[in-house]
């Protein structure tokens, strides 16, 4: 059985308001062609890998296949008190070169503390961005 089996079939076939986190390569024609090309490959390894299942000894507590993701959806954008919120809250370290802030899916703050990483051309963007 491969990974297109069980789990990520009831992904696939998610009703049409949800949007499945599994359900093909996903084409994008903002990046360049040498990355898209390296995650097209990287798909089709996924694709290839059998999933876990109860032999495997990480998985043998486990039953994939009775994971139910029909209620699994992608999350709203924050609302202005919720990005507020998670800002306030976002404690690390007191000492960072640069951090990301990210909720959601999405990077709600970006804050590059570091003059000497910026001096040398370091750049701190989320990949695609960065792309």
């Amino acid at each position: 059985m491969n990974n297109g089996s069980a789990v990520l079939e009831r992904v696939r076939n998610l009703p049409s308001e949800a949007t499945p986190l599994l359900s093909s390569f996903p084409e994008r024609s903002d990046l360049p062609d040498w990355f898209v090309e390296q995650q097209r490959a990287a798909w089709l390894e996924f694709e290839s890998l059998s999933s876990p299942s109860r032999k495997d000894q990480a998985w043998r507590f486990s039953n994939v296949n009775a994971l139910d993701l029909s209620e699994f959806k992608i999350s709203a954008p924050l609302s202005d008190d919720d990005h507020r919120n998670v800002i306030k809250y976002s404690r690390g370290l007191e000492e960072v070169a640069a951090r990301m802030i990210f909720a959601n899916d999405q990077m709600i703050e970006r804050d590059v503390r570091s003059e000497q990483l910026n001096s040398r051309g370091v750049i701190f963007l989320p990949l695609e961005q960065a792309l």
